[in-house]
């Protein structure tokens, strides 16, 4: 539905660049946690906090059809695999669970214990090394995913 909104804001020969991501550990988790029945309850919906291409053995063909379906002529489409470093992984897992509305109506107990099983779980699936820069120590989280790229144009 999304693409097809798109297609209709556009003018004729405008051009769309998407960007998304098509898989990361943080959907795995995010499965494997949905499973445990202390937490399902709270979660409605979780084939919508998931990227459709996560267990897709081809996203790029998918996407292509989808764009192509709604009416694009795609100019380029790609997979590709991406890092990224963070240097504090609470931030950025404080960043992904804002997205998590369903964690709003999780008694506080709950939800702390969500939250650090979440962090263990996604932790476990990182490249951790230290480096040090400006005479201080670091530790950095390595994220490895995969993207897809899309320009296309009406």
């Amino acid at each position: 539905q999304a693409f097809s909104n798109i297609y209709e804001m556009l003018q004729p020969g405008g051009t769309v660049f998407i960007h998304l991501v098509a898989s990361h550990d943080i959907f795995d988790v995010f499965n494997q946690l949905s499973q445990n029945p202390s937490y399902a309850s709270y979660i409605p919906d979780k084939k919508r906090l998931v990227s459709p291409f996560q267990y897709s053995t081809n996203p790029q063909k998918e996407l292509r059809k989808i764009v192509r379906d709604v009416g694009f002529h795609i100019l380029h489409c790609s997979h590709r695999e991406t890092t990224t470093m963070h240097i504090d992984s609470h931030k950025f897992l404080s960043m992904i669970m804002s997205f998590m509305s369903f964690l709003d109506y999780m008694p506080q107990k709950l939800k702390t214990e969500f939250n650090e099983e979440f962090e263990n779980e996604y932790m476990k699936r990182k490249v951790i090394f230290k480096r040090r820069q400006h005479n201080e120590e670091q530790t950095i989280i390595l994220d490895m995913y995969r993207v897809l790229i899309v320009y296309a144009q009406k």
